[in-house]
Order: structure tokens, then sequence, then C-alpha cells
């Protein structure tokens, strides 16, 4: 039941969430770019989004170790996304790499993390498996999610894609962002870059322009 109630929920936030118009109003963006093998070739993302992770705490009483062991596909867990806080507080290491976009398609770990109400800490978050992809037909970038393990804060519960059947997210160049929308909700990604063996995107997730939070990916060793 406590699922069923989240997943309500979540949907009521979705459907009642952004357009493209107003998360875009809400951080200023433009459309000029255009996707070409050129562009990929060049683009790199270094840029700064409103700090979303200021929000978190550290309040969760549930297990933040639980492992998702897939085949073929690495080790998942909430804990393993801490890494990421420290490059939102004290910034992105400066002998870190900036790959082009091109490098970004396969498959990394995402984490998916939504505070709908601070005073009493209503939360939600995600992790699963990501797969990036670029189209170069259809000039389109796409995130295609894959959940496994959510939790409120308090409980932790498995996720599958049958469960969630998330549509993929596609989109493009907005400025010095990748804007991919889908499931009436949008994903800035604002940094991109290569790190002591590992890869990060770092970002936003936006339900509305009142509902909005983080979305972090990795890959690489562990």
């Amino acid at each position: 039941m406590k699922r069923i109630l989240l997943s309500l929920m979540l949907l009521i936030f979705l459907v009642c969430g952004c357009s493209s118009g107003s998360a875009v109003s809400a951080t200023e963006r433009n459309s000029e770019n255009t996707i070409t093998n050129e562009s990929f070739e060049q683009f790199t993302i270094e840029t700064d989004l409103t700090d979303v992770s200021d929000k978190r705490e550290n309040g969760d009483s549930f297990d933040r170790s639980i492992l998702w062991q897939e085949e073929g596909k690495g080790t998942l867990s909430f804990e393993a996304f801490q890494e990421m806080e420290t490059f939102i507080r004290d910034g992105i290491p400066e002998d870190a790499e900036y790959p082009a976009v091109r490098e970004m398609p396969g498959e990394w770990k995402y984490d998916l993390w939504i505070l709908f109400d601070p005073e009493t800490y209503d939360l939600f978050e995600e992790i699963g498996y990501a797969d990036f992809e670029i189209d170069y037909d259809r000039e389109l970038m796409i995130i295609k999610l894959h959940p496994r393990l959510a939790n409120d804060g308090y409980e932790a519960w498995e996720e599958s894609d049958e469960e969630v059947g998330y549509e993929p997210f596609e989109g493009g160049f907005e400025a010095n962002y990748l804007k991919l929308s889908g499931n009436d909700a949008i994903i800035l990604l604002s940094d991109y870059f290569a790190y002591e063996g590992r890869e990060y995107a770092l970002g936003e997730i936006w339900l509305s322009e009142e509902v909005y939070g983080d979305f972090w990916m990795y890959r690489g060793q562990e």
C-alpha cells in the first residue's frame, strides 16, 4: 500500500507538472543549438545550475548501503551516489577532464531525487540503470531509465521497468545544457566530466516550477 500511495503521489505531480516552457522560463534557456556530428565533437558540458542539493539532509532512516546486483550491469546502491554530493558542495575537482558529449552513449547508473515538501521532508528517491543514446538521424539525445530501487527516506523497495513504465526522455542542446523531456518532466544536465576512473553527469529534474530535484549519473570503476 505504501508503494502504491507513493507512486500515485509522484504521478499527480507529474501530471500537474511542467511544460517545457515553464521549466525553461525558470532557468532562462534558449534553443539556438542544433545537434550535428560537429557539435558533438566540440561540445562539452561545464556550467552551473541551481543548487538543488542543499535540500538534502542526513535524515534517512533506512540502510543506504542496500545493494542491487544484476548480471552484466554492475552493483547499485543509494550510498554510491553520496560521492556526487561532494562535487555539488565543494565543486568539481580541478584535474577533472571534460569529454565531448559524443562520448556519453552507453549504460550509466542514475539517481533521481525529488523533495516534494521541505517542511515534512516528503521525498522520493530512485536509482537504476540508464541508457544514453544519440540518434543522429532524428537529431536527438535519448535517456532510457530502468528503475530498480526507490525510497521515501524511511523505507526502500524494489521497482522494475514493468511497474514504472518510463517512456524515453528525448532532447538536445539548450545553451550550455542538455535538455531532455519525457514523462511530463524535464531533465537538465549541466556537467559531464571524468575523474579518477569514472564519468559523471550532474543535473536536475523538473516536474514543475515548484517541484524539482537532482538527477545524477555515473559509470566506471567500482
